[in-house]
């Protein structure tokens, strides 16, 4: 996971804890958290917002993703809906401890600015060096006068969730009214419009990411909000109704080191951040097989046949072995091993060494693989593994403690759960084991490496609540890099399409931060969109060969159908939303097998559906159609099919 430090940086500033609660309980009930930047970042890229409270010394860091992206009409910013990864209600909870909340009182009528002269403090730009950067704060200290005028203004932003293929309604815009930034009384009058804020504005409901429509209006991947480009801002009068707790100055900057909070810089105005220097990563090359055979048999042989720890080179072998495996992993993050059976036998799958996974027997020279192979089958059986994962970062006390505790592991002594959550709890989560007891009935068809997947995912699980608890992460914002890395690698939509089939085989109820459904939504949203829709065509011709369901309720549904229509729902609605030019030909397809209605698509892709659809039916007998319209006689059927000829041209 990646450390928070680099993430590009976003302060949000409150005068009050209540401001954030506001904010924070806003978004549990909506699900998406808005705001505006003049920067321009990408679509799923991770955010550190940092809400910096007043009275508070250390500021609260949440992690966000951007979900959605909308550019403002001047082209001088951009609008973000962004889920939180990180934070939770529980976080909320544990802020709000020992802090009793206050209800709100009617604040007397402040006092307004006349619309016409509006005062706005000036944004500087982010000086060329540290002294410029100083003399730049101070100005700006100074210019914040400590009797402040607020006012208002009122924009319209869209919050109601796309309507998805369960048939929910959309739902109307809504209203947001929102404190402007206080306005000195003696500061010069800006020569250009006043830039637009960072506002903190929602709308969906749980931190979890949802995926577009098939999902509640808060979940991840689907529910990624429709963003309107907001109206023109204007000032108006405060109305009579209690004022909103004021948010303070934002900026947007990129993550500087820790900082006491003694020396801690004096807050600034909104700065445009300076992208980081890219540095060029080194160039991918593939593992030589003697480098890879000869980690595996040193490696193999010190689980196999223990160290004596009291022996003086001890340390040297266990550093030899570190030093090699680094120079081995200099240009890449992870390497793979996996069990595999094929009608030879046991053979063993490599992932990382290649740039696609292939058999070890394919990588290695017939002169090595056979004594490797019969080695390797060894450790697997003598420690019950079905597949390690190793990374790159980890450090060499990890690195000998982990090949420590896998030499004292005995299976038939020890449960391999506890092995698991033993390296957890000693600070080794770099490097990942998959047990025999984390594999799934499954059936026979399935290829091994849908049974591979399933396997680390029932893993991962099982140990999800252990690792989040060790490392100080939510659950659920765990489980979206576990997901992530899960299916990085995997380009083959056939194995994606049998993982999300049998998903819940993998699921464990010892997870209780979340349901079944939000892990499948998680999993949906991890896959990319190429890839979904190679998925979603699969799931679809093996929908359609399923005898369509008797309209007579006497006889029970087929599950394993119905489990299919819900999946494939779910899938079409992200798809219908990230890529909906490729979706036509899908759903148009899915209209005609009535496996969708058409009252389900979303609104903006009915027409384009029917069209679609229209079309396709025309050019398999064109002849026939405009025989038909030249020889009809009634004006209501003439006007029928023209008007499907007019939309198949469409």
């Amino acid at each position: 996971m990646p450390e928070k430090s680099e993430f590009p940086k976003v302060t949000l500033k409150y005068s009050a804890l209540e401001a954030f609660v506001k904010v924070a309980k806003k978004y549990f009930d909506q699900g998406i958290f808005s705001l505006q930047l003049k920067r321009e970042f990408n679509p799923d890229q991770r955010l550190l917002l940092s809400f910096q409270v007043k009275d508070r010394q250390q500021p609260i860091e949440i992690i966000s993703q951007i979900i959605d992206r909308v550019e403002a009409p001047d082209k001088k910013g951009f609008t973000y809906g962004m889920r939180f990864l990180n934070f939770t209600e529980k976080k909320l909870n544990k802020i709000l401890e020992g802090t009793s909340i206050p209800p709100e009182t009617t604040a007397p009528k402040p006092k307004i600015i006349p619309p016409e002269k509006p005062q706005e403090i000036a944004r500087e730009s982010i000086p060329s060096s540290p002294a410029e950067q100083e003399k730049a704060e101070i100005i700006e200290a100074e210019i914040i006068m400590p009797e402040e005028t607020i006012i208002e203004q009122e924009v319209v932003i869209g919050t109601g969730p796309r309507e998805s293929f369960d048939g929910r309604p959309k739902e109307k815009p809504e209203k947001i009214t929102k404190l402007a930034e206080p306005a000195p009384s003696k500061s010069p009058e800006p020569k250009a419009p006043p830039l637009p804020e960072i506002k903190p504005k929602l709308e969906t409901t749980v931190p979890e990411p949802r995926i577009a429509q098939e999902i509640k209006p808060a979940e991840p991947e689907a529910v990624e909000p429709k963003l309107i480009e907001p109206e023109p801002e204007e000032f108006i009068p405060e109305p009579e109704a209690e004022p909103e707790i004021k948010p303070g100055l934002e900026k947007a900057e990129l993550v500087p080191p820790p900082v006491s909070p003694e020396s801690e810089p004096q807050p600034s105005l909104a700065q445009e951040p300076t992208p980081p220097e890219q540095i060029p990563s080194p160039e991918w090359k593939p593992i030589s097989p003697k480098d890879l055979s000869d980690f595996f048999f040193r490696f193999c042989k010190m689980v196999l046949n223990p160290l004596d720890p009291s022996l003086p080179d001890t340390t040297k072998q266990f550093q030899a072995l570190f030093d090699d495996f680094q120079k081995m992993m200099q240009n890449r993050d992870r390497l793979g091993i996996y069990l595999a059976l094929s009608p030879s036998g046991k053979d063993f799958i490599i992932e990382g060494a290649q740039t696609l996974p292939k058999s070890i027997k394919i990588i290695l020279t017939p002169d090595i693989v056979g004594t490797l192979i019969f080695r390797l089958i060894q450790f697997f059986d003598e420690k019950g593994l079905v597949g390690i994962i190793f990374r790159k970062f980890i450090d060499f006390e990890h690195f000998q403690k982990f090949i420590q505790e896998l030499a004292k592991f005995n299976p038939e002594k020890d449960s391999p759960d506890e092995l698991g959550l033993r390296l957890i709890q000693s600070g080794i989560y770099q490097f990942n084991l998959i047990l025999e007891t984390d594999l799934v009935a499954v059936p026979e068809k399935i290829s091994e490496e849908t049974k591979i997947i399933l396997a680390r995912l029932s893993g991962d699980l099982k140990r999800l609540q252990c690792l989040a608890e060790q490392i100080g992460e939510e659950p659920l914002a765990l489980l979206t890099l576990r997901l992530e890395d899960v299916i990085r690698l995997v380009n083959n939509p056939q194995v994606i399409a049998q993982v999300l089939e049998h998903l819940p085989l993998s699921w464990s109820d010892k997870i209780t931060e979340l349901e079944f459904s939000d892990f499948e939504e998680q999993f949906i949203f991890s896959i990319p969109a190429s890839i979904l829709l190679g998925c979603a065509e699969i799931l679809a011709k093996k929908l359609s060969g399923f005898p369509a369901e008797p309209e007579s309720k006497a006889k029970p549904p087929n599950k394993i159908r119905a489990r299919l229509e819900k999946l494939l729902r779910k899938v079409m609605a992200r798809i219908a939303y990230e890529t909906p030019d490729q979706a036509l030909e899908l759903l148009a397809h899915l209209l005609e097998r009535k496996l969708i209605r058409y009252e389900e698509l979303p609104e903006e892709l009915r027409d384009p559906v029917s069209s679609f659809k229209l079309a396709e039916d025309f050019l398999k007998t064109p002849e026939q159609k405009l025989e038909l319209l030249k020889n009809t006689n009634s004006k209501t059927e003439y006007r029928k099919l023209a008007s499907q000829l007019l939309w198949a041209s469409v």
